[in-house]
């Protein structure tokens, strides 16, 4: 409830919880009709759309009235009754009613000081209330939430609570991750606590009526009020209320329930904006700003209401104020204390507080400026006060932003890195072609001189030219898959002969072809203008080649066959070879990189040669120009491998 803009106190936890929104919310997501009901009148104190749909009325003629009168069937007295008492008793209603030709489903259970009525056809599909209700719960309370199942011994004495779930807020209080202590005892994961917690558990698990208690937890300086229920028969729910023991001393209801309600609303930057406007209040200073220590050695605010200090806006978009080691907020730092300067950087007055983790770690800061009267210890009490309160929120967004900046950081450094990578392959394979080019055409023509190389001679020129070549193959793969794996390939289509091509491939490997004593065939199935395309000529020759090179590297006997043919408006390449062929489980990976067929031999015995990179090329090729590549292979029965491309003809331009 507000009341000029101002937010009402509410008393306990509890009614944070009513009124914090989590129930609404509750609800509205709920697909069967449920009520919140009153526990002392009984009347309608919340209804949700499926409620509303179900009554077929509007819910102004369902709110405030008694759930009896609202509910479209009769309740025996005995039924109502035992409602009733409900809460008394803390059990749970669970009765089928049938009403006309329906069979429905009543259930009337305990929440905290009011009532569940959940109503459905039991031909809908059932879900678990208690499972939806509180991961709610958890995922939402700005309180430390705690789910435990109750161990039980044959006398029925309690011998351990299992803890099932927690929420992010209990991970923060208590120093805890999730995953670690799921499945543990509460009693081992929390030794130090106050035995009073221990015991209003252990009563609630064997009476199933809610207790609470406060105490303090020096490991956090944090002072708790402790509210315990049971949800259900053999469970308990353990709420963690975070209380500002000097808030509590002074009974400043009006600054709990600012607070309370800004963190069950979920946004932080709402949070420090209602504790600067309450240190502003407290203190009676005209400036301050709430903040971090970043990086950089300068504060970036969260809240700030300050129009004396120099601000930079940072490329995140966050407020930034530079410290000098003239200022009180320097001395802070410097000291790790509360710290309050006088007539200095133009300001009357001056009160920096430290906000600090476990460890005594200075984080960030409140700074206040220009109280009329000064800031005595009551004010300074305050405001510390304030920043410890702060301190787990602050520790965790500056753990999220500082993540986030890491991310974005590491991101940039892994895209410099990519561009480094590939400005070093374009260059060292450029390098590197140029003199292999140089070798490869001399020993071609010293092959067709044969007044200048002696018959004996010929094979050494054979291994230089043949080991170049797969030198250069080697580093325009590595380039080309860095390319792939970065999307820095692009298509570009140009006037090409079929015939052409494939008979370039069959000429470019020939040479090394017949020194295995390998044939290349080539079939060709269109002539003349249909041969004509407009295709990536580039990416389908190496395509091609790198199926061409495969063939001779696996085949020993026979030889390889480069042929295409049009269907269905594509070409179809293929590239059939009398080699050693790929067994079945080993297709699946071929085209993967630094896979290849002969895999299971020692690497450094292999007589195949080449890195495995050629497929995986290909297919990245295929991809980009929305092509496939598939294959068909038996062991020693060869292998062939197909590109399917669309298939555009060549029209001159008018």
């Amino acid at each position: 409830m507000q009341e000029n803009g101002i937010v009402s106190p509410l008393t306990t936890s509890q009614k944070v919880i009513k009124e914090g929104g989590l129930v609404d919310y509750l609800l509205d997501t709920h697909e069967d009709c449920v009520f919140l009901v009153c526990g002392n009148t009984f009347e309608v104190l919340r209804a949700n759309d499926a409620a509303c749909s179900f009554l077929k009325t509007d819910r102004l003629n369902i709110l405030h009235k008694s759930i009896f009168d609202v509910l479209p069937f009769t309740l025996y007295e005995n039924t109502v009754r035992d409602i009733k008492n409900c809460n008394k008793d803390n059990t749970n209603i669970d009765i089928n009613i049938r009403e006309d030709n329906d069979l429905l489903s009543l259930k009337v259970s305990a929440f905290l000081d009011d009532l569940f009525f959940s109503v459905k056809k039991l031909t809908q599909k059932s879900d678990s209330i208690e499972e939806k209700n509180f991961k709610l719960l958890f995922e939402n309370m700005s309180s430390g939430f705690v789910y435990l199942k109750v161990n039980f011994d044959e006398s029925g004495e309690v011998v351990g609570n299992e803890i099932v779930d927690v929420n992010s807020m209990f991970e923060m209080f208590f120093s805890v991750e999730r995953d670690e202590i799921l499945g543990k005892r509460f009693e081992d994961v929390l030794p130090d606590i106050d035995s009073r917690v221990f015991h209003a558990v252990n009563l609630t698990a064997k009476t199933g009526r809610s207790r609470s208690c406060n105490f303090d937890y020096k490991p956090a300086k944090k002072y708790f009020q402790v509210s315990t229920y049971s949800p259900r028969q053999g469970y308990t729910a353990v709420i963690f209320n975070d209380l500002k023991a000097e808030l509590e001393i002074r009974n400043d209801l009006k600054v709990k329930s600012k607070i309370s309600k800004a963190f069950a609303m979920g946004h932080s930057t709402d949070v420090y904006k209602v504790v600067l406007e309450l240190v502003l209040e407290t203190t009676q200073s005209k400036f301050g700003y709430v903040g971090y220590f970043s990086r950089k050695g300068d504060i970036v605010c969260f809240a700030r209401f300050d129009n004396t200090m120099p601000v930079i806006v940072d490329e995140d978009g966050y407020e930034r104020i530079k410290l000098k080691k003239d200022l009180v907020s320097f001395k802070c730092m410097a000291s790790g204390k509360q710290t309050v300067g006088y007539n200095t950087g133009g300001h009357r007055s001056l009160l920096v507080t430290p906000v600090t983790d476990r460890d005594g770690n200075i984080i960030g800061m409140i700074g206040v400026s220009d109280a009329p009267k000064g800031y005595d210890f009551r004010s300074k009490s305050a405001v510390q006060e304030l920043a410890d309160y702060i301190a787990p929120l602050m520790i965790s967004e500056v753990k999220d932003r500082n993540y986030k900046r890491d991310l974005i950081e590491a991101k940039e450094r892994a895209e410099a890195g990519e561009k480094l990578k590939s400005n070093f392959l374009k260059n060292i394979s450029h390098e590197i072609r140029t003199p292999a080019n140089i070798i490869m055409g001399n020993c071609e023509l010293l092959q067709k001189r044969a007044d200048y190389l002696k018959e004996e001679h010929k094979p050494f020129f054979n291994e230089i030219y043949n080991h170049t070549l797969k030198l250069v193959y080697i580093v325009d793969a590595i380039k080309n898959l860095a390319k792939i794996e970065n999307n820095q390939v692009s298509v570009f289509k140009t006037r090409t002969n079929l015939n052409l091509l494939v008979d370039n491939v069959k000429h470019k490997w020939d040479f090394e072809a017949k020194n295995k004593d390998l044939y290349i065939n080539v079939e060709k199935t269109l002539e003349g203008d249909d041969a004509i395309v407009l295709i990536d000529a580039q990416k389908v020759k190496s395509i091609i080649e790198a199926l061409v090179t495969n063939g001779i590297r696996f085949t020993h006997t026979g030889g390889i066959t480069i042929k295409y043919v049009l269907e269905d408006e594509n070409l179809i390449f293929s590239v059939t070879d009398t080699g050693e062929g790929i067994q079945k489980e080993r297709q699946k990976s071929i085209f993967e990189p630094f896979e290849q067929n002969n895999k299971e031999k020692d690497f450094m015995r292999r007589t195949s040669g080449g890195v495995g990179l050629g497929l995986t090329i290909s297919k990245g090729f295929a991809d980009v120009m929305g092509g496939e590549m598939w294959l068909d292979s038996e062991p020693q029965k060869g292998s062939t491998f197909y590109l399917k491309v669309k298939y555009e003809k060549f029209v001159v331009p008018a």
